[in-house]
């Protein structure tokens, strides 16, 4: 039964006491071992971090392991099988996969099994394989909401008729749209694309209308909108790729793209940084074409209220994370999977749980999404502080010195969030130093600078040195190096190594491998630290 707005948000903040201070009840810690499908994802690094928030919150009541999947299935589900070797209580899963049922059903028949309940979240899993067991929900949004809300907040945007007149560049009465898609196959990406458009017409008219930049896909329905689009895959660096190459043939002056719709934050910003190349979206609304995403990232709130990007859905992060955490407090209590959630939106014969949207513009600026970001990398346990990104390990040592134990002064543009050098340490051992751009090099994106930022968190600077010039592309690929996670037949080994250095990234600190040494292969023997 539908529920109204008020009553869910009430029901998230009511909920979240349960995982924050309940935990140590009766003194059982329930092992929670959480998967996401990508930790390069931002809104994903939101929910991360506000979950972990939650589970700490709970002191005793909770130890917990975060796995990243890399945008992997195989690498997810060898990771959820290890987890439940090893004797996890509940998994939650972002699922890798999404549009097939196959690599969910193996996740939860291994977990029935062994009577560990599963939690599926935000890449939505059918109704079918909820019902298939009694110790499994998903907790996620309405995939079309996002795309009503989207299309509304356009709507909006341009219901007077002097906006319109100041878009519509080449003077048709039309706003010819770019869109820009999320994963084939995601039923949000179908949402978004097909709903936003739609919902914006229905309020204004028929005023939208794809632009002849769009690529045209034969094998979606023929709808008028659900064919044309750019395929970005939640990607900004692949949106920006992809602006760049269609504004070679079509013309921003000429009112070829007046408008550009995107699935998530990332595209959307991809898509600013092309424009900006080109002379638009640098602050002049006379030079400005409208870009509106979905997800409310920082990156994307402060481009907004910077006036380079135009607004966004708020997907809500912290809700999802408060929803997951008192789920899993269920759990630790010996309740039913989804006592005492009466007050959310649900819908009707399936333990589907629905997170409600919200909407950022730049008249929104006081309201702010959730969740700080932490490191997008490795897997983190709730066994010590602060995550490190290639072995596993975490620390809550503060990394803000240099070398030579002086605080650095940024000089770069970061701010003070992000010294020029410094290092990090776990435990028992130095951790190399790294150094960022220096302030006469090119500039970086403020998409880059975010890619960063992400990385260092709140711990200290990033683990990794970097080389003096590089591509936002690049820049994300150091932060985040994949991982491999070892074979749960390895007692006493870390539980992921790092891959093989990048080329050209010796670090110090670390004795060169053995020209035999297969570094970053699963169950090699990792390089040993020196002067530790």
């Amino acid at each position: 039964m539908k529920k109204k707005l008020l009553a869910i948000l009430l029901a998230c903040a009511a909920l979240l006491p349960l995982a924050g201070c309940s935990g140590n009840g009766d003194g059982q810690t329930l092992r929670v071992d959480a998967f996401f499908y990508d930790y390069a994802d931002t809104y994903i690094t939101t929910v991360r971090t506000e979950l972990k928030n939650c589970l700490d919150r709970a002191g005793d009541g909770f130890s917990y392991g975060f796995y990243d999947g890399a945008s992997s299935q195989a690498t997810q589900t060898q990771q959820v099988e290890t987890a439940l070797i090893r004797g996890s209580q509940l998994l939650v899963v972002n699922i890798v996969t999404t549009g097939s049922d196959e690599a969910a059903q193996v996740i939860l028949q291994n977990a029935d099994a062994r009577g560990v309940p599963v939690i599926f979240f935000n890449r939505e899993v059918s109704d079918a394989i909820v019902r298939s067991s009694e110790n499994c929900c998903f907790v996620g949004t309405d995939a079309n909401e996002a795309g009503y809300k989207q299309g509304e907040m356009v709507a909006d945007f341009f219901a007077d008729a002097d906006t319109v007149a100041r878009y519509d560049r080449n003077g048709d009465g039309k706003l010819s749209y770019v869109m820009f898609r999320g994963e084939l196959g995601n039923a949000e990406a179908f949402g978004r694309t097909k709903y936003s458009v739609l919902r914006a017409n229905e309020l204004l008219g028929g005023l939208l209308v794809p632009s002849a930049a769009n690529a045209y896909d034969s094998t979606q329905e023929n709808d008028g909108i659900s064919p044309y689009y750019l395929y970005g895959n939640w990607s900004a660096d692949l949106a920006k790729d992809l602006m760049d190459t269609a504004l070679i043939t079509y013309s921003l002056d000429a009112g070829d793209i007046e408008l550009v719709l995107a699935n998530n934050d990332e595209q959307a910003l991809g898509a600013v940084e092309s424009l900006q190349e080109h002379g638009y979206n640098t602050g002049d609304p006379a030079r400005t074409i409208p870009v509106f995403g979905v997800d409310a990232t920082d990156a994307a709130r402060s481009a907004i209220d910077a006036g380079t990007m135009t607004g966004t859905v708020r997907q809500d992060g912290a809700a999802m994370a408060a929803c997951i955490a008192a789920l899993a407090e269920n759990v630790r209590a010996g309740r039913p999977l989804l006592d005492g959630t009466d007050e959310y939106e649900k819908d009707e014969g399936v333990a589907k749980i629905r997170i409600p949207y919200g909407v950022y513009t730049a008249a929104d600026g006081g309201d702010t999404a959730s969740g700080t970001e932490s490191p997008a990398s490795g897997t983190e346990d709730s066994s010590s502080g602060a995550e490190s990104p290639a072995s596993g390990t975490e620390s809550g040592t503060d990394g803000g010195t240099n070398a030579d134990g002086a605080r650095s002064v940024p000089a770069n543009g970061f701010g003070d969030a992000l010294p020029v050098t410094g290092t990090h340490s776990v435990p028992g051992a130095d951790i190399f130093a790294w150094r960022s751009l220096s302030s006469d090099a090119s500039p970086l994106s403020a998409r880059t600078q975010d890619a960063l930022r992400r990385a260092v968190g709140s711990a200290g600077p990033a683990f990794f040195r970097l080389p003096d010039a590089f591509s936002a592309k690049t820049a994300r690929e150091v932060v985040r190096p994949p991982v491999l996670p070892l074979p749960g037949t390895s007692p006493g080994m870390p539980e992921e190594l790092p891959n093989a250095l990048l080329p050209g990234m010796a670090q110090d600190g670390w004795d060169a491998p053995e020209p035999d040494e297969l570094c970053g292969i699963c169950g090699a023997a990792p390089q040993e630290r020196s002067g530790s």
